[in-house]
């Protein structure tokens, strides 16, 4: 009997230390990946050095960076980069805190359908059959169709507002009626419906501040309260909350936000009341506790949040290849389930395969971090075989220095101002109060892309054919200047 305890003991080390070994190896290979990452997008004939994360971060203005990666339904790596507060000694470490920014929105979701299978919520009974305090108005646009809360998570209600800037700390703060109403001191405009329900596809901070309504009324709990009780707590994200503002005890633990040159933010961070849509403060680490907790529901395996019939319905794509308050892609063995968030001075990024329990999640605390996350992709993925894992390739296209010169000038929109002149072969963009200058390579006579892959289409006069503005992903900004 002893001897066969004895080689229980011994095989059982054996297998612990086999996994400890296999956990130490991928740390070591994603290690090495970030410290050698080259950018995401490149232009054929180029060469791009290896850079590592920190590099890239000094170069961009990112104070803080913290990265969770989980592979075979467990967290392999998690590790902080820089610090919590520029200027100062206080290093990102995995437990610090900082805002999800719109990955509040598929937690948010979660929560909806946990109501929806104990029978208290219906995805596709009208909104305004279980609202009190408030209602959605009534609209022409709507053509008599009401809205419910499965076009509310999936983005097809037909709902205005995309999201919400956040109030400075000190800055008056409006209750959720004003929000959705808008009405001062909130710094949105209402949110209405202006499109039939379930006919497109159009992002929606507004619609799931509806279901932050919905929710409250529902429970009768404080959003904050009903969101640790149906799915913080039951999937070991305790060091997460939905408080607004953040609790003074949590402050000393969280990042503070800063804008794209460095500069931080008034207050440290900014607050939202729109909690629903961008209110969770979190780690990577938790974040990646939800995705595995929601890949065990989809598996039909134990310790998920949900059904598995409600984790299948939540990420099958519809319109807009969204699922039920999460963006989903791929197919087979590779489907993956997807959220970017950004709030004021924050950017994160969530990527999980829910078939092979891998994945990853990004926290900065700048609004440049977001130049970080295609690079960390493409290198992580890389070392641990993910697919579209590698640099995606941009041909320059020759055009005449002439074409160069006519969609040069001063552009305005979403606030923003920027400059556009010709440099070389390329043009050069200079954003107000932004980023660093950029490139963006010519595709044709109007047509351009950046590095980052972002496409810019200069938009013409139909008589004229003069430069009117310029359109980029989500809008149009206007020509308000010649190049002189």
């Amino acid at each position: 009997m002893r001897a066969m305890i004895r080689l229980l003991l011994v095989a059982a080390l054996g297998f612990a230390g086999s996994a400890n070994a296999r956990s130490t190896a991928t740390e070591q290979q994603i290690d090495a990946a970030v410290s050698a990452m080259r950018p995401a997008t490149q232009i054929v004939g180029r060469s791009y050095p290896a850079q590592s994360l920190t590099e890239l971060m000094r170069q961009k203005h990112v104070p803080g960076a913290s990265i969770v990666v989980f592979h075979d339904g467990r967290i392999v790596y998690a590790k902080g980069f820089g610090l919590a507060e520029a200027g100062g000694t206080r290093a990102v470490t995995p437990e610090t805190l900082f805002q999800a920014a719109s990955i509040s929105k598929p937690l948010t979701a979660t929560a909806a359908l946990r109501l929806v299978e104990q029978g208290r919520l219906d995805l596709d009974r009208p909104v305004n059959d279980r609202l009190r305090s408030w209602r959605i108005p009534e609209s022409p646009a709507a053509e008599g169709k009401p809205v419910t809360l499965r076009e509310l998570l999936t983005h097809t209600a037909g709902v205005t507002v995309h999201g919400f800037p956040g109030y400075a700390a000190g800055a008056p703060r409006p209750t959720l009626l004003q929000v959705l109403d808008g009405v001062p001191p909130a710094n949105t405009p209402a949110v209405r419906v202006d499109q039939r329900p379930g006919s497109a596809w159009r992002y929606s901070g507004g619609g799931f501040t509806i279901v932050q309504l919905l929710l409250t009324e529902t429970t009768g709990q404080t959003f904050a309260d009903l969101m640790r009780r149906l799915v913080l707590a039951p999937a070991g994200m305790s060091r997460s909350t939905y408080a607004q503002p953040l609790p003074e005890g949590l402050r000393p633990t969280a990042a503070m936000a800063y804008r794209p040159d460095g500069s931080p933010i008034a207050g440290g961070y900014h607050i939202y009341p729109e909690q629903a849509a961008a209110g969770l403060w979190t780690t990577p680490s938790d974040l990646a506790r939800w995705a595995l907790a929601l890949s065990a529901s989809f598996n039909g395996r134990h310790g998920g949040l949900l059904r598995h019939d409600t984790a299948v319905a939540m990420l099958t794509p519809g319109l807009g290849n969204w699922g039920l308050g999460i963006g989903v892609g791929g197919e087979g063995e590779w489907l993956s389930f997807t959220h970017d968030g950004a709030n004021e001075g924050y950017r994160a990024d969530l990527l999980a395969y829910p078939r092979r329990g891998d994945g990853m999640v990004i926290m900065t605390n700048s609004d440049s971090g977001d130049e970080l996350f295609g690079p960390l992709r493409i290198a992580v993925g890389h070392a641990l075989g993910w697919p579209h894992s590698e640099p995606q390739t941009i041909v320059p296209v020759a055009v005449p220095a002439q074409a160069l010169a006519e969609v040069a000038g001063r552009y305005m929109g979403f606030g923003q101002s920027l400059e556009v002149r010709p440099d070389g072969d390329m043009l050069l963009v200079t954003i107000a109060k932004g980023p660093p200058p950029f490139h963006v390579i010519p595709q044709g006579n109007d047509d351009f892309v950046a590095e980052d892959g972002l496409s810019v289409k200069f938009i013409r006069d139909p008589a004229t054919k003069r430069v009117t503005g310029l359109a980029v992903s989500g809008g149009t900004l206007q020509r308000t200047g010649d190049g002189s």
